[in-house]
């Protein structure tokens, strides 16, 4: 078949299911490599705003979304990423991240297994918790296992000992903060001993993180897709800025900082009208949309259970859902 051929095979099916079942009958799946090839990232969304459809989904949902409604909840942008200042510190705690497999993921820099070498080299720790023993113990000067899923529990314990033991400091973001009154009562029922039971982790070795982060000038406490893809992912992701806020890691160097990257896609936002938004509408299910996007668990549900929005018509992009979004065999199946 020719290129122009199966370009005008595609847009007429296209147009003939949305003239016969209405614009959401045809829906798009974008999986996580579109976000590494700059042709999908300028072109994508013209296509997806050419479809006209609410039935869009993206390996977001499976992957970071915790992380953009923390950045839209407490920065008042979805896409504003702090990232580790990984060549300037001497402390990097890691929570369910293992760049030596992934190269970082939200925070990706050439070689980052030297570099986390280098934070060793030059004195520092690299302290990782994990459930398992993962390809980045070996970067690590310490490894501690903690049952999954438990992480804002352990988080928790952390904040409880940083206001048990004096040891806030919020630095040049004191005047931006409101609610640290609320934070200390939310974390006073959890003392290390009690998120200890929970986590698998010592009593000892919570309040030790604690002390290392308050006390150490160039740290962060960094959560990756452990800390996203669980029970309680939206929690556990905003704790972890919660702790670098108060122990004034955030924004300050050598901790979690907003880049200035090249192409700025917060800047671009602010020019679009596009911080973020969530639950304009709901899935079949019930389930809010976030950013223009339902979650991809739900995709299954839109295909299958009658309705003037049900989907006739699928485009994946370099994606493959049924083996990466929440019960493959269901959407197999649609």
């Amino acid at each position: 078949i020719t290129w122009n051929r199966a370009f005008d095979l595609v847009a007429n099916k296209i147009g003939d299911i949305q003239q016969q079942h209405g614009k959401n009958a045809v829906g798009a799946y974008l999986g996580n490599p579109n976000t590494h090839h700059h042709g999908n990232i300028l072109f994508a969304p013209m296509l997806l705003k050419a479809l006209r459809t609410r039935n869009k989904f993206s390996a977001t949902s499976n992957d970071q979304l915790p992380h953009m409604q923390a950045n839209l909840e407490l920065f008042g942008n979805q896409y504003l990423f702090p990232v580790p200042d990984i060549d300037h510190m001497d402390l990097f705690i890691l929570l369910g991240s293992n760049p030596a497999a992934s190269n970082g993921s939200l925070m990706s820099a050439p070689d980052y297994s030297a570099r986390l070498k280098k934070i060793i080299k030059r004195g520092g720790e690299v302290i990782l918790l994990d459930p398992r023993k993962t390809e980045t113990v070996k970067t690590s000067t310490e490894h501690l296992f903690i049952k999954p899923g438990t992480d804002a529990f352990l988080i928790l314990g952390i904040i409880n000992t940083l206001f048990n033991e004096n040891l806030i400091e919020t630095g040049r973001l004191s005047s931006h903060l409101e609610g640290i009154a609320e934070i200390q009562l939310i974390s006073s029922d959890f003392n290390p001993e009690h998120v200890s039971s929970i986590t698998g982790v010592t009593a000892e070795d919570i309040r030790t993180l604690a002390r290392k982060l308050a006390t150490t000038p160039r740290a962060c406490l960094f959560g990756r897709m452990g800390t996203s893809t669980q029970e309680f992912g939206g929690l556990a992701t905003w704790l972890v800025y919660v702790v670098n806020i108060l122990t004034n890691h955030m924004d300050e160097r050598g901790g979690l900082m907003f880049s200035k990257p090249a192409a700025d896609m917060v800047e671009l936002a602010a020019w679009t009208g596009q911080k973020g938004h969530y639950n304009r509408y709901q899935s079949l299910s019930g389930l809010p949309e976030f950013g223009g996007e339902l979650p991809a668990s739900t995709m299954a549900d839109q295909i299958l259970l009658p309705s003037d929005e049900q989907i006739k018509m699928m485009i994946v992009m370099a994606g493959n859902p049924v083996l990466s979004s929440p019960n493959g065999q269901h959407l197999d199946q649609a």
